[in-house]
């Protein structure tokens, strides 16, 4: 997630500072800067992102019509973060539990091909 934020905000030519941190050390930096255990943490003059989807809403309501992260209307933005909600849902089980896990989908392909097209449908389907 951390390399997520890292890629929009270059991509926007927006400046950061970067502090990295060893796995489950990291705790300790983020509850520091204000946040829990999830990562990306994210200073703002407003207040701490903490977390893809509070950095990507965050990020949304920061940029200007026309190039609006998520979507450009409530029902767009609304659809866009069930679809990231349920990718981080199967991103987070796959951590926890691993591909042996019966409860974890199988997928006949590349694990991340095969999310991609499956999330890529699915947003087709809802918009």
């Amino acid at each position: 997630m951390v390399e997520m934020a890292r890629w929009i905000f270059e991509r926007y030519g927006i400046p950061y500072a970067e502090e990295a941190h060893a796995p489950l050390l990291h705790v300790l930096a983020t509850r520091r800067a204000g946040g829990g255990v999830e990562v990306p943490v994210v200073v703002t003059s407003e207040g701490v992102w903490e977390g893809a989807r509070s950095f990507l809403v965050g990020i949304d309501a920061k940029s200007r019509p026309g190039q609006r992260f998520l979507g450009e209307t409530d029902s767009e933005r609304e659809k866009t973060l069930q679809v990231i909600d349920e990718m981080l849902a199967l991103l987070q089980q796959l951590l926890l539990f691993g591909a042996e896990h019966p409860s974890t989908p199988q997928f006949e392909g590349p694990f991340l091909d095969r999310l991609v097209v499956r999330l890529t449908q699915e947003r087709e389907t809802a918009l």
